[in-house]
């Protein structure tokens, strides 16, 4: 929504900006390594609640979080 605000407000050449989305160019310098790299970002960032909801959902986590912490706090380890 205050996107769309800021966009009216703004006041673009609408012309120009339907043109560059639906030609879209490379800028100079600029090659499709960048796009695919914020591409990939985007999508993992979006992905990564979701992840965490599965791990946390699965049976073995809670013997996971156990053994971890048994470990973290050295009661594991053998004393000399």
């Amino acid at each position: 929504m205050v996107l769309a605000v800021a966009a009216w407000q703004a006041e673009p050449s609408w012309q120009e900006v339907f043109h560059q989305a639906d030609h879209p160019t490379n800028p100079p310098g600029e090659n499709l390594f960048g796009y695919w790299y914020y591409a990939i970002t985007l999508f993992g960032a979006a992905m990564t609640p979701y992840e965490v909801f599965f791990l946390s959902s699965a049976p073995w986590s809670i013997i996971l979080f156990f053994v971890t912490r048994k470990a973290a706090s050295g009661e594991g380890r053998k004393r000399r």
